[in-house]
């Protein structure tokens, strides 16, 4: 500013995190322009450009910085939260790892390339000389190239709108985040099972409360039922498959997740279409068979299998006979 005093890059941090930390906006539209990510997003610009003055790269947001405004973007559960995603997503993309400056480092007399240490025959009262060091004075930022969360929050964003084609977006992400751990010249963060659920959580929201079509009927909710079951079938199927999953693995969260899937996508009053019961089974079945069924897993079948089927699977009571008040579709994404 005017007098010379520049926040340091903690201060423009903890005031991002702060926006991003505050609670979402009863305003949902694209219009609200005052929502806590769009603050975080602001404060963040004013922290690169103060980075850009100076020339000093500690004001370059991090990775978690960023994770920190898509966690925001994610609990907002705007309809534009996806596309806000994506962009921060190409900004961490095309960002480069910092290449270490000979010149600054000469300048404060550190090691050169070569590892032996560089005698530095500058003047140290050149005002040039000066300002390289002052940029060059504090370790370099970690790369800000997107890990594996980036990608789990930014499908999550999609998963959390109300856009028709969420399950499809969210697929999206899921796909360019395997295609840059394939490219041997990216090498990008391997897919895990986050990112999995984060789309499997799509498709058991892919038609919500007071949509076109409503939850119970209409031919495009049905159409898009039965696309969401396919998708998420596809994901379970691909991670339970060491050939395909790039070495991730399903969790318990993992089935709990394409369980409550099945049980929103066969039906909104809890009676799942017999595709769908016949895709819970097996997926139960699997489940069990890797030892990760618990408490949460059971509860989702509950709500997505007749209660006989409950019985026959888990050798408990439950299902339809054992309503726990809880509701078959009314669930938290």
């Amino acid at each position: 500013n005017g007098d010379g005093l520049l926040p340091p890059p903690r201060l423009f941090a903890a005031v991002t995190r702060a926006h991003c930390a505050s609670q979402p906006s009863s305003d949902r539209s694209p219009t609200n322009n005052d929502a806590p990510p769009l603050r975080a997003e602001r404060v963040m610009a004013l922290m690169e450009e103060a980075g850009r003055e100076v020339n000093d790269r500690r004001y370059r947001p991090d990775v978690r910085l960023l994770n920190a405004v898509l966690g925001a973007w994610a609990r907002s559960g705007r309809d534009d939260a996806g596309e806000r995603a994506e962009m921060i997503l190409d900004q961490m993309e095309k960002g480069a790892p910092p290449v270490p400056n000979e010149v600054g480092n000469r300048a404060l007399g550190l090691e050169g390339a070569s590892g032996a240490p560089v005698d530095a025959a500058h003047d140290p009262n050149d005002d040039e000389t000066i300002a390289t060091a002052a940029a060059q004075r504090q370790p370099h930022p970690p790369p800000s190239g997107p890990d594996a969360r980036a990608y789990s929050l930014a499908a999550t964003c999609w998963a959390r709108g109300s856009r028709p084609d969420r399950v499809e977006r969210s697929l999206d992400v899921l796909r360019r985040m395997r295609t840059r751990h394939a490219d041997p010249q990216i090498r990008g963060p391997r897919p895990d099972s986050r990112v999995y659920d984060s789309v499997i959580n799509a498709c058991a929201f892919a038609v919500g409360i007071g949509e076109e079509g409503g939850e119970d009927g209409g031919e495009e909710a049905k159409g898009r039922r039965t696309r969401a079951l396919q998708v998420a079938r596809e994901c379970l199927e691909e991670l339970c498959d060491p050939e395909r999953s790039m070495g991730a693995e399903p969790t318990f969260s993992t089935f709990g997740t394409y369980l409550k899937a099945c049980g929103r996508l066969g039906g909104g009053d809890g009676s799942a279409s017999a595709e769908a019961e016949r895709a819970a089974e097996e997926a139960y079945l699997e489940c069990r068979r890797l030892g990760l069924d618990n408490d949460y897993v059971s509860g989702q079948l509950r709500r997505c299998v007749s209660g006989t089927a409950f019985r026959r699977l888990t050798g408990r009571f439950g299902g339809e006979e054992a309503d726990d008040g809880r509701g078959s579709h009314r669930q938290k994404r």
